[in-house]
This record gives structure tokens, C-alpha cells and sequence, in this order.
């Protein structure tokens, strides 16, 4: 994709202050909302959103990670008010009102995760996930389109998919997380691809999980060990 190709935001995201760059990132995703027929959908962006955009880190840092790359575990629903006053702050910071240290930002720059617990959960994460490629990449890119057909094949086999927790291996309460953290490596695994291929690389095949699901083939991405995902398990299975 060549320069004028890309989708408006790279370029108003690069004429704009540090101040007024998060609140046109959510702009955007607002107005693509509504393109969508998605404007009730809830998707507030936050500094670590705007952080991943600007550093182009669309892949997860390790397998064990749970929080870097477009995982869907960071596009949860979040309180309103605790998430516009932390916006309201890094605008503040970013505009040079208060004197922004590192201890003042690291808190904003954190991504926050939260495992999905319900079918309408793994919905509004791939919705929003959708919504924020849309922004980035258009409308018709491969990622996109790729979370699209995801979501079409879920709403039709969602009886079967919820009925997968009577053979899970792993606590039942984790399925949703399971689907959510399939998805995440399927789209890091194509980030990296991209990155070292350097002609035309095959669409994410997020698809596969259904073909699992149909052929009773293993479908379960075991959650890591490291010391955050155990944390991010332990809220799950609380």
C-alpha cells in the first residue's frame, strides 16, 4: 500500500499535536462506527491505543503475551467515566497544561486488558477490533474482512461453539477468552509475515477455528504460563 493509499487518519494523526491526537483517533473510530451501522456499539480509545497506532506494534511481543500486538483482549467495554477522565489527563499532559513526567504517564501508556467472560463479549471485542482496523488499514483490507467472516460464522454456529465447554480440557469459564486469544494469534502470526515478505501475503484464516469446531479437531489455545497471564487467568476463573 503506497502513501496515498492509506486511510486519512495516518495523516491527520501526523498534522496534529501530541494534544489533539487521541481525541482525532477517537473521532475516527466514531465516525466509522456510524458508517457501520455500529454507532451504539461503546469503543472509547485510550493513550495505549493511540501508543500501539503511532509505534505501528500490530504483533504481540511473544506467544506468552497477553496484552501487546491487536490482541482482542484490549478492546473490551470500559467504564465511561474512569476512561474519559484518563483522557482528559493525557490531553492535559500532552498540551503542556501540567508538567507530564514519567511517573504521570506510564499509568496511561499501560494496556489494560480484561478476558472476555460471554458470547456478546467475544461480539463487541472482534467489533471493535474490526471497527479499529477499519481506521487504520480501510475497509477492505484483508484484516477487516477477515474479522468480518469471522463474526458472520459465529452468529450462525454460536449453539454449537457454546456447547464446546462440555469438552474442554481447560476451566470451562476460559472459552471465550480461548476464542478471543485465538484470534490474536492468528492476526499477530500474519503481522509477522508481513513484515518479512515482502510481496503479497495470504489473508489471516481466523475461518479455521470453525473447521476445527465442525471436525471435532482440537481447537483450544492453552492461556501461558508467565506471571501476567497467570494474573489475567486468575481473573478469569475467579
Amino acid at each position: 500500500m503506497s502513501e496515498n493509499q492509506l486511510p486519512p487518519i495516518w495523516a491527520e494523526l501526523a498534522n496534529m499535536t501530541k494534544a489533539q491526537q487521541l481525541a482525532i483517533l477517537q473521532y475516527a473510530i466514531d465516525d466509522k462506527k456510524r458508517n457501520c451501522a455500529e454507532p451504539e456499539l461503546q469503543f472509547i480509545v485510550n493513550a495505549s491505543n493511540l501508543q500501539l497506532v503511532k509505534n505501528l506494534a500490530f504483533k504481540m511481543t511473544s506467544l506468552s503475551s497477553v496484552s501487546s500486538g491487536l490482541t482482542l483482549f484490549i478492546f473490551f467495554e470500559q467504564m465511561e467515566q474512569e476512561a474519559y477522565e484518563a483522557n482528559a489527563t493525557w490531553g492535559s499532559l500532552m498540551s503542556g497544561a501540567a508538567g507530564a513526567t514519567t511517573s504521570d504517564l506510564a499509568p496511561l501508556l499501560k494496556s489494560k486488558v480484561k478476558p472476555p467472560m460471554t458470547d456478546m463479549d467475544v461480539h463487541h471485542t472482534h467489533h471493535r477490533l474490526k471497527v479499529f482496523c477499519q481506521v487504520l488499514f480501510g475497509d477492505y483490507h484483508d484484516i477487516p474482512l477477515a474479522i468480518n467472516g469471522f463474526l458472520t460464522h459465529y452468529l450462525s454456529m454460536e449453539s454449537s461453539i457454546s456447547r464446546l465447554e462440555m469438552q474442554m480440557r481447560q476451566p470451562t469459564q476460559l472459552r471465550c477468552t480461548i476464542i478471543c486469544r485465538k484470534t490474536s494469534l492468528v492476526l499477530s502470526a500474519w503481522f509477522r509475515r508481513r513484515i518479512l515478505v515482502a510481496g503479497p501475503v495470504v489473508a489471516p484464516d481466523l475461518n479455521s477455528f470453525f473447521e476445527d469446531v465442525k471436525l471435532d479437531n482440537n481447537w483450544e489455545q492453552f492461556l501461558p504460563s508467565s506471571d501476567y497471564s497467570s494474573q489475567f487467568y486468575q481473573e478469569v476463573t475467579e
